[in-house]
């Protein structure tokens, strides 16, 4: 199996069952393509928040880019407690917070930052690329916003449903 560069993550848990309104459709599809129950799904088994250390261990540098006001799928209940939980694993991870955005775009206006991150880490330089914390102003993130922003892991190669 090849080897996985990096990860570049946005908000994907579409559940709605924190603060987030969610996305039913999405939610179906998520339950279809795991092929499991509601019960199942919710039981936190599936959820990328639970599912980082193999990828902490395997020294795979994670890029989010998350939308600071992203009501669907809420920074605080996502990506913030990936990042949390994925640098006490020791892994090395970037989120780039879109200051006032919400869920939509995923992307950034220039992806320059993403391109750079995924050429920094596949030359076998992620741990630097993640460390770079750089908002979409292009302006050093405060030490304060190195800290937490969260997003669920995508399903395995093949079996997104995306």
């Amino acid at each position: 199996m090849p080897r996985r560069s990096c990860w570049r993550g946005s908000g994907r848990w579409p559940g709605g069952r924190g603060k987030g309104t969610g996305s039913p459709e999405d939610w179906l599809r998520l339950l279809d393509v795991y092929g499991v129950t509601e019960e199942e799904a919710l039981s936190g088994k599936l959820s990328p928040v639970n599912r980082l250390e193999p990828l902490a261990k395997a020294r795979i540098p994670i890029l989010a880019v998350v939308g600071d006001s992203d009501g669907v799928v809420p920074l605080e209940e996502n990506m913030a407690l990936v990042e949390r939980k994925y640098r006490a694993l020791g892994g090395s991870i970037r989120v780039i917070h879109k200051p006032g955005v919400g869920h939509h775009p995923h992307s950034l206006p220039d992806p320059a930052p993403i391109v750079e991150f995924i050429l920094k880490s596949v030359r076998g330089t992620g741990a630097a690329a993640a460390q770079q914390g750089t908002p979409v102003s292009g302006k050093p993130l405060s030490p304060s916003r190195k800290e937490p922003s969260p997003s669920p892991l995508h399903p395995a190669p093949g079996n997104r449903g995306d």
